[in-house]
């Protein structure tokens, strides 16, 4: 009986590792600000789109009212280019450009964007 137990609490332990990514687990931050009077401030409801590489678009996130957002699930098998694009009304759209590693890449951000 004691055997049975063991052998399903396995099975369910090895069930739940191999149905569960860890991408979740992988977030890059970030803080989008704007100029005022020479001063930064948190610019809250900035779109973020993050894309794979040329052309895939993997997760987009808004900044929240101190300015911060995050993603999760970055991994790719091969060393990639993330393009990250911020777009607000009233400001212009700024891109940017960051080489990841293999598997997961960390990286943070700290943006400021200018009026149009």
């Amino acid at each position: 009986m004691l055997r049975n137990i063991i052998s399903w609490q396995i099975f369910l332990i090895v069930l739940l590792i191999t149905f569960s990514g860890c991408e979740g687990y992988y977030t890059r931050r970030g803080e989008v600000f704007e100029r005022q009077n020479n001063q930064l401030k948190p610019l809250p409801k900035v779109t973020i789109s993050v894309f794979i590489g040329k052309d895939w678009r993997k997760n987009y996130a808004y900044s929240d009212s101190a300015g911060r957002f995050t993603f999760s699930g970055l991994t790719t098998p091969q060393k990639t280019t993330y393009t990250l694009i911020f777009e607000k009304s009233g400001f212009k759209t700024d891109t940017i450009l960051l080489i990841g590693n293999r598997g997961k890449s960390y990286f943070t951000v700290n943006h400021t964007m200018v009026p149009k």
